[in-house]
């Protein structure tokens, strides 16, 4: 992925244009990119923002929710 963020980042540079990825959200807090490519440190010399993705249903033991897809916070 890394590459893959240089390249693009060379790429879009003439267009001077803000670049953004969305990451798996738990992987901002895992210096492995748990089994799917994504690891932070290989996104952020690249892009201007980094939007994790977070889903309610990772973070079960700390929201204390039976169902947290079924219940908006």
């Amino acid at each position: 992925m890394r590459q893959f963020f240089s390249y693009a980042s060379a790429e879009l540079a003439p267009y001077k244009i803000p670049i953004s990825v969305d990451l798996f959200g738990l992987t901002l807090w895992r210096d492995d990119d748990l089994n799917i490519g994504q690891r932070i440190i290989d996104a952020m010399y690249y892009v201007d923002y980094i939007c994790p993705m977070v889903y309610p249903s990772h973070y079960l033991p700390v929201l204390r929710i039976q169902e947290p897809g079924g219940t908006p916070l």
